[in-house]
């Protein structure tokens, strides 16, 4: 199973969506549903690779430290 870091990742920046939103560019609502998919809420099965690479510049991260594979 592959999970999302996204609100991990922003957390240890002290980001809220809103601030993600801004610093990456990308729509509130994709940011959202990302972020809802870590909760483990709505998961999400695939995510776009513009969206992901402007995570990666806003969070000065590689796409790596986005996804995580788990055992289920």
């Amino acid at each position: 199973m592959i999970i999302y870091r996204l609100k991990e990742l922003a957390a240890a920046k002290n980001w809220t969506k809103s601030k993600l939103h801004y610093a990456s560019g990308i729509s509130y609502p994709t940011i959202s549903r990302i972020w809802d998919a870590d909760e483990g809420k709505n998961p999400i099965k695939q995510i776009d690779m513009d969206v992901l690479d402007s995570l990666c510049v806003a969070l000065a991260c590689e796409p790596g430290d986005l996804i995580k594979r788990v055992q289920p």
